[in-house]
C-alpha cells in the first residue's frame, strides 16, 4: 500500500493495508513478497520504517505443453504438414523459466517414425518472462537412395509419416511434452464450396 499523503492517525488507532499482485496466466512456482511502511511520531519525532513479514504464495503448476503451428506467427495449430515445408512448434514450459535474469532455451527433438531420422532444434529462441520458445526445422521428403544422418538439421520424412515432437528438459529441470505432426500423403482434396485445401483427411472412393 502506497499513501500519497500524510496520514495521522489518533493515539491508540490502528491501520490495516492490502497487496494485490497480478501475474501472468503461465508464470509457475511460488511468489514472495513484503512491504514497509515509513512512521513518525509527532510532532519531532524522527522517521521510522518498520518491515512486514514475508509472503509466501505457492503458484499452481503448470503443465509444460508443446505445439505445431502453420507459420512463424505461431497463432494457427496445425495437425498436419507437406514435405519440403518447415515445421513450426512452440513450447510453453514455465517450469523452465528459474532464471528472470536470463534468457533460457528449451530443446526440441522432431522424431519421423517411418524414416527413423532424429532432429534436435538448438536454435531455439529463448524462453522469456512468458516461459514460451520457438523452433524451426524443415521437413525433406526422404530420396530414394539417401542415407538419413541424423543431427544435420535437415528431417527426412515420408508421405504418411507421423513427426513427434518432444521437450524432455531445460537446464537443470525435468518436464514431459509430446505431440505428433501428420504429413500428408500425395495429393490434395479440396472443398467445393470454399475451395480451400482439406488437411489431414482420409478420402475413399466407389464405382
Amino acid at each position: 500500500m502506497q499513501s500519497h499523503g500524510p496520514l495521522v492517525l489518533a493515539p491508540g488507532a490502528t491501520l490495516a493495508g492490502q497487496l494485490s499482485v497480478t501475474v501472468n496466466t503461465n508464470a509457475g512456482g511460488s511468489l514472495t513478497a513484503a512491504a514497509s511502511t515509513s512512521w513518525a511520531s509527532a510532532p519531532q519525532g524522527s522517521v521510522q520504517n518498520t518491515p512486514s513479514n514475508t509472503v509466501v504464495v505457492q503458484l499452481p503448476v503448470r503443465a509444460a505443453s508443446i505445439a505445431y503451428f502453420t507459420n512463424a506467427s505461431y497463432v494457427t495449430p496445425s495437425v498436419s504438414a507437406l514435405t519440403g515445408s518447415p515445421l513450426f512448434v512452440q513450447v510453453d514450459a514455465a517450469l523452465c523459466n528459474t532464471d528472470p535474469s536470463r534468457a533460457l532455451t528449451a530443446p526440441v527433438t522432431l522424431t519421423s517414425r517411418l524414416t527413423g531420422d532424429v532432429e534436435s532444434s538448438p536454435r531455439s529462441k529463448p524462453l522469456r518472462t512468458a516461459a514460451v520458445s520457438h523452433s524451426t526445422v524443415c521437413a525433406h521428403g526422404q530420396r530414394r537412395g539417401r542415407v538419413v544422418a541424423s543431427g544435420d538439421g535437415i528431417l527426412e520424412v515420408l508421405p504418411n509419416d507421423l513427426v513427434t515432437a518432444a521437450v524432455a528438459h531445460c537446464g537443470g529441470v525435468t518436464v514431459s511434452a509430446t505431440t505428433t505432426l501428420l504429413i500428408d500423403p500425395s495429393g490434395a482434396v479440396y472443398d467445393e464450396r470454399t475451395t480451400s485445401p482439406w488437411r489431414a483427411r482420409r478420402c475413399s472412393s466407389s464405382m
